[in-house]
């Protein structure tokens, strides 16, 4: 109680203008002080994935100078994934390239090339006829020749529809002549 009664003698001095107390000095510097804030890092930015025909992949939001963390591979049948890259496409380094705005990264693909296998049981193959083939080839195969044989047909189906993928072998089958 005793200390509550000095606390207000105290603030009715003050008050009144009986009791002064000295200014505070704040510490000089020599130079001034610059305190910077850049508001954009604290921002986040969408980094969306377009795989291009591919496997959905999920986007990220990512600081302002943040790196994007390395999503899955996307998949696409008939095509190797190579990797990602801008609009502009300069390869991404998602160890190294950071994030200082909204961007879509793009799924660069390589399609595959397929081989095709001949067993020809002596006979010739035409010469139009190819060694590989893609998922977006359409292929119909040409008629080999052999001396004394009439060709009846591929063991297979002798066509390659657009969308096939693999390795694949053809049979020649023939008749003899005569």
């Amino acid at each position: 109680m005793q200390e509550k009664r000095k606390l207000a003698a105290v603030f009715v001095l003050l008050s009144i203008g009986l009791l002064t107390v000295p200014p505070i000095k704040a510490p000089r510097y020599e130079s001034p002080i610059v305190v910077q804030a850049n508001a954009r890092q604290s921002e986040r930015f969408e980094v969306t994935f377009d795989s291009v025909n591919g496997s959905y992949i999920t986007s990220q939001n990512v600081i302002y100078k943040g790196r994007v963390k390395t999503p899955q591979a996307p998949t696409r049948t008939g095509y190797t994934f190579n990797g990602w890259k801008t609009e502009s496409g300069v390869s991404w380094n998602f160890l190294h390239d950071q994030v200082v705005d909204h961007i879509t990264l793009y799924a660069d693909w390589t399609i595959i090339n397929y081989p095709i296998t001949y067993r020809l049981n002596g006979g010739t193959n035409s010469p139009d006829n190819p060694y590989q083939y893609n998922i977006n080839s359409k292929v119909i195969l040409l008629e080999p020749v052999k001396d004394g044989y009439t060709f009846i047909g591929w063991e297979e189906e002798g066509n390659i529809p657009q969308g096939t993928t693999g390795p694949l072998t053809f049979t020649a089958l023939w008749k003899a002549n005569g």
